[in-house]
């Protein structure tokens, strides 16, 4: 329980420090993985079964699905918002027609 937590504080700290960098969170979430996991410090380790690496794969695909979730939402906060309709006048002429008053 208490190396769940660690992670998870490891998790908020590597965010609250990609803001500070100004690079993406996903970083420095990889480089905590790659330094936490079986390659690294080894403090977790995937195991070798089958039924280990469908469980990791799985985790995988719903971080992912988290991951591009989050960036949509992000993306469709900060997008300006396209205008209901143009300003009188700003309109082009049809062809065949003078711009000016009818």
């Amino acid at each position: 329980m208490f190396a769940a937590g660690a992670l998870l504080a490891a998790g908020v700290a590597a965010t609250l420090l990609a803001g500070r960098l100004r690079v993406p969170g996903l970083v420095l979430f990889l480089a905590l993985g790659m330094l936490i996991g079986s390659d690294g410090l080894g403090w977790i380790d995937f195991g070798h079964s089958r039924a280990d690496v469908e469980l990791t794969r799985t985790l995988g695909v719903i971080a992912l699905g988290l991951a591009l979730a989050s960036a949509a939402a992000w993306v469709a906060a900060v997008s300006p918002r396209p205008r209901e309709s143009a300003p009188p006048g700003s309109a082009p002429a049809p062809p065949g027609r003078a711009p000016g008053p009818a």
